[in-house]
């Protein structure tokens, strides 16, 4: 596989099973393959909201389970430079994202936070 793609997927993943999906996707690539990374981010306007609502539930710190009972972690830029470099990926890119979102009918402007990344297998002389 040359490429990989998770948007907002690795928060719905029960925390202990994280770095076992870094490294099948790190097998699963090519070298030279890339992975293209984002997800939420600590301290980001959903997480408050999740620590301020009725029907949510928090499970551990910094993971939650909504009403639905989908799962939403939010991921500091350590976890995922952790996560990566267990496994042996080259961090092209890892940054936090902030984002001004605007809700015309309530009028109101919200600041939101993800964490996007660009990871690269090397590639083995």
């Amino acid at each position: 596989m040359d490429h990989a793609l998770l948007i907002f997927v690795l928060s719905a993943i029960i925390p202990t099973n994280m770095q076992n999906v870094f490294s099948t996707i790190y097998q699963s690539l090519k070298p030279g393959g890339y992975l293209f990374f984002r997800d939420y981010c600590e301290d980001d306007l959903a997480q408050q909201r999740f620590e301020n609502s009725q029907g949510q539930k928090k499970l551990d710190e910094k993971f939650y389970v909504r009403v639905s009972g989908t799962l939403a972690y939010y991921f500091s830029l350590d976890e995922i430079r952790t996560f990566a470099n267990t496994v042996g990926f080259e961090i092209v890119q890892l940054e936090q994202v902030c984002k001004q979102v605007e809700n015309k009918k309530l009028e109101i402007i919200m600041q939101r936070k993800f964490i996007q990344a660009k990871l690269r297998k090397p590639i083995i002389n």
